[in-house]
């Protein structure tokens, strides 16, 4: 894999801001309410433990995930990457029918969360633009001299 170089197209830019942001919103969020992810974390996995490092390691670890694609889209114009941001987007996607249920029972909804939903879907979208799929193409065309 090369490092690609020159200019990004619009969409692979606004595609790193979006994408950043969320990861940065949910990044904030988590750590402004360590006793709520606490009590969720708990709750859920009630046998391992959790105490408030473990909530900062495991924001850390989520942020450091959504940073992966975004490097490796910047830097090498991944197309793994693409799909990898893709696929995160896909899972917070599948989490909507349980916040709508949440959201129902308690009548609030996070809109750390709702917004990041937003961004980080409209990142994965300007993947897929023309644009985008030009600069994927440019930049990962067969090399004659890699087959000698």
């Amino acid at each position: 894999m090369s490092r690609v170089s020159g200019p990004r197209p619009w969409s692979i830019r606004l595609f790193v801001i979006l994408f950043a942001m969320q990861a940065l919103a949910a990044f904030a969020t988590t750590l402004g309410n360590l006793d709520g992810e606490l009590a969720y974390y708990a709750g859920r996995y009630p046998s391992f433990g959790f105490t408030r490092d473990t909530i900062i390691v495991i924001a850390s670890a989520r942020l450091t995930i959504a940073a992966i694609p975004m490097a490796l889209v910047w830097f090498y114009a991944s197309r793994l990457a693409r799909w990898m941001a893709t696929a995160l987007a896909a899972l917070k996607l599948l989490r909507v029918p349980s916040a709508l249920t949440m959201w129902a029972a308690s009548g609030e909804i996070s809109l750390v969360w709702a917004a990041g939903l937003l961004l980080g879907t409209a990142a994965v979208t300007c993947l897929f633009t023309p644009a985008a799929r030009r600069f994927f193409a440019k930049h990962h065309r067969a090399r004659a001299e890699a087959f000698d």
